[in-house]
């Protein structure tokens, strides 16, 4: 009788363990197919990223190579370099072009980022490989220090050009600011101050009379056109405040000489 009992426990039991044997495998049958479906299903964003990391190693290559040849510099330094002359000649370039091979360029590329207002632009000149080791040496070791020894300010009527210590930035054609230039500038010997009452009288056209009982009003109108100076000046080659206020009257500030 106990023989009987134990014989159905031990059936039982077995059969328990049977099914959970069954439901476990079952369990992880489906699991893994499971798994399976969603390794499938994600096969195809596997594979985007794969493309995407081999486009990704392609493009730092590629920039890594484009890199080996173009150097971006400051303004100041391109200004300095285009004064000294280092830019190639269209012939030189096209000398050295027909030496180049697919491993091997001669020419490289020197380019900045300047801006005239709101416009944004890089201009760029070829040197050959000895003179762009030669920049990228210096400008390693301290690019904030170079400069040219120049203590010219002077302004070209008939180009626009306006050279301040070596670099050189552009006034539109009959604008404010060229003929304010004009009067400033356009002699290298002239004195490097000005009255308010002379700036009045040289930018009005008549239009505006200096009030010696309303100096405040002369002063701001002809400050606001010296404010705009400073501004273009500055964004388009680094200079601080060309001309200040002192002492009753408008002068070149000295003080930002490079």
């Amino acid at each position: 009788m106990v023989s009987e009992e134990k014989d159905k426990t031990t059936n039982t039991l077995g059969s328990k363990v049977a099914e959970i044997t069954i439901s476990v495998d079952s369990g992880l049958s489906k699991m893994a197919e499971s798994i399976s479906n969603m390794v499938t299903s994600m096969q195809p964003t596997i594979d985007a990223i794969g493309e995407i990391a081999a486009k990704t190693l392609s493009v730092v290559y590629k920039l890594s190579e484009l890199f080996k040849y173009h150097e971006i510099v400051p303004p100041q330094v391109y200004d300095m370099l285009v004064k000294l002359k280092v830019p190639l000649s269209t012939q030189e370039i096209e000398e050295l072009q027909k030496l180049e091979t697919e491993d091997e360029k001669k020419v490289y590329t020197i380019f900045t980022r300047k801006t005239k207002g709101k416009k944004i632009y890089n201009p760029k000149f070829h040197v050959n490989k000895e003179m762009f080791d030669a920049i990228k040496l210096v400008l390693s070791r301290n690019r904030s220090s170079i400069s040219v020894e120049n203590g010219i300010v002077y302004f070209d009527k008939d180009t626009c050009a306006l050279d301040v210590y070596g670099l050189v930035t552009y006034m539109k054609k009959d604008s404010d600011r060229y003929r304010l230039c004009k009067y400033m500038f356009g002699n290298k010997r002239k004195p490097r101050e000005w009255e308010v009452k002379d700036l009045v009288e040289e930018l009005s056209d008549g239009e505006r009379v200096y009030d010696p009982n309303d100096k405040k009003s002369s002063h701001n109108w002809i400050n606001g056109k010296i404010v705009e100076l400073n501004k273009d000046v500055h964004d388009s080659i680094g200079i601080d405040e060309l001309v200040s206020y002192e002492r009753g009257r408008f002068v070149l500030n000295s003080a930002n000489r490079l």
